[in-house]
């Protein structure tokens, strides 16, 4: 069941991409295992650029980098918490981004645990 105001959420956030006057400009410096392929969109984007989209929503400009084997993807700071950082929809992209690394990945509780208001969380 969608929270109440999932729609207008869901709104919100692709209204601020549409209507940014500042350009977009993403990065995501991957190296994805082929096995993971199935995980590309239609225009053959793989979850780490996908993510890296999602994210630079809101500041213009956003990069994932490559995931080396000791590290993991950290959910954002209480500084750089937003709507564009702060939704499930990111957290699961950024999720699959690892799983194509072969890397891991946090829980959904670690990565939101510095957003004061969380997005598109679906139950």
């Amino acid at each position: 069941m969608f929270p109440p105001n999932f729609g207008w959420s869901l709104l919100a956030i692709l209204a601020t991409g549409l209507l940014s006057k500042r350009p977009l400009l993403v990065s995501a410096q991957w190296s994805t295992l082929s096995q993971y392929n199935w995980m590309d969109n239609s225009k053959a984007q793989n979850p780490c650029l996908v993510a890296a989209y999602a994210q630079g929503v809101c500041d213009g400009i956003f990069s994932v980098d490559t995931l080396s084997s000791t590290y993991l993807y950290v959910g954002p700071s209480v500084e750089a918490a937003n709507s564009c950082k702060c939704n499930s929809i990111t957290y699961n992209l950024i999720a699959a981004c690892s799983i194509c690394q072969n890397g891991s990945y946090i829980s959904w509780s670690s990565w939101s645990t510095n957003c004061s208001t969380i997005y598109l969380v679906c139950d």
